[in-house]
């Protein structure tokens, strides 16, 4: 039989979840690994999930590729591709080491950094022994050590008595798991905005499910449903979205024949909230999403955001309200939906010359009717 370490992935829960009392920790804990599982199988990857205590363990032959996915996994803290083996003497968890970490710290600075999960168990070594004898096993084989700022870190985490050895800690999403914070619509454009709100609010844990308003017929229709689809196929883990498409072509006709230039923003913005509104409760979903940023346009200043708001009696999310374009598109850029919005044009700009910035609501409501 081999004594070959076994592959598995550590993957460290997000603060947030950390903190929860005893029983909600468990049922937000208990979505995690319903999430967990749904990424490994919608990606068609092998690997037995394990609970034990504060940690996740992934046993997976195709190691690179989970870890890639199950960073996108919201509700972990950060990610380690390890091996494992036995940690019974200080021994043998020397030698595990220097076979994991000598041909990477091979004419290079590195670091050792070891710590204990949990109980001690009843061994007598500490961490700090652990730092010292490897280090100087993998000294002969490395540039020099350096602490303060290594080329490369070996770390080794005992636990239950294994010692899990890793060169990398990746940054995951963080954030809560999808499912845990209940249910909303998100209204979408296919732009950058509407994507990004969306995958705020699904890392908060709301699972979502879409509203276009089709101003653009085929078009608009095909490039929203790629960048939705790719939101979905990237960050949807645990969930199955479904998006609503609402023909709006003929409405906006009618807005442009029968009411203000100068209102046409927050006409259709309001009739917008309202179908998104009549389809959450079809849903029984609690609130709607928006990508509003404030002052980004004329339709989303302080005051026409309130008469706007006015259309719907459900709450109304807006998770990017204060923040700018950059910061927008470089988010996109992140979740991987920039390209595909960059490619959608933008249909629901019925922009006069002079849009009202602060539209009455008894204005508003005498146009519509």
């Amino acid at each position: 039989m081999s004594n070959a370490p076994l592959p598995r992935i550590l993957l460290r829960l997000s603060g947030e979840l950390a903190i929860k009392a005893r029983a909600t920790r468990r049922q937000f804990v208990a979505r995690l690994l319903h999430n967990l599982r749904d990424a490994l199988t919608r990606e068609a990857l092998r690997g037995e999930i394990e609970r034990r205590h504060d940690r996740i363990f992934v046993t997976t032959p195709d190691g690179p590729a989970a870890t890639k996915v199950l960073r996108r996994v919201f509700g972990l803290q950060s990610v380690s591709l390890a091996e494992c083996g036995p940690a019974g003497t200080l021994d043998e968890i020397v030698e595990q080491g220097e076979r994991r970490f000598r041909a990477l710290v091979s004419g290079r600075r590195f670091a050792v950094r070891a710590r204990h999960i949990g109980e001690r168990g009843p061994h007598k070594f500490r961490a700090r022994d652990i730092e010292v004898a490897l280090g100087a096993r993998l000294d002969q084989h490395a540039r020099c050590v350096d602490l303060s700022n290594p080329e490369v870190t070996a770390s080794i985490e005992i636990y239950e008595g294994q010692a899990y050895t890793f060169s990398e800690t990746l940054a995951a999403e963080g954030g809560l798991p999808i499912g845990s914070g209940d249910r909303a619509v998100a209204l979408v454009s296919g732009g950058f905005d509407s994507a990004v709100a969306a995958w705020q609010m699904q890392r908060r844990g709301v699972r979502l499910d879409y509203v276009l308003c089709n101003l653009g017929g085929a078009l608009h229709r095909l490039g929203a449903l790629r960048v939705i689809h790719e939101l979905d196929r990237r960050w949807g883990y645990g969930a199955r979205a479904r998006l609503h498409i609402i023909p709006f072509d003929a409405l906006g006709r009618e807005l442009q024949k029968k009411s203000e230039p100068r209102h046409w923003q927050v006409i259709l913005k309001r009739y917008m909230l309202r179908t998104a509104e009549a389809v959450a409760r079809r849903c029984h979903a609690r609130a709607v999403v928006t990508g509003d940023a404030l002052g980004q346009v004329s339709s989303q200043t302080l005051a026409n955001l309130q008469t706007i708001s006015t259309a719907t009696t459900l709450p109304i999310l807006r998770p990017l309200v204060g923040e700018n374009k950059e910061q927008i598109i470089a988010r996109a850029r992140h979740i991987g939906t920039a390209s595909l919005s960059a490619a959608v044009d933008e249909y629901c700009a019925l922009t006069p010359r002079r849009p009202a910035t602060a539209a009455k609501p008894a204005a508003i409501a005498e146009q519509e009717a």
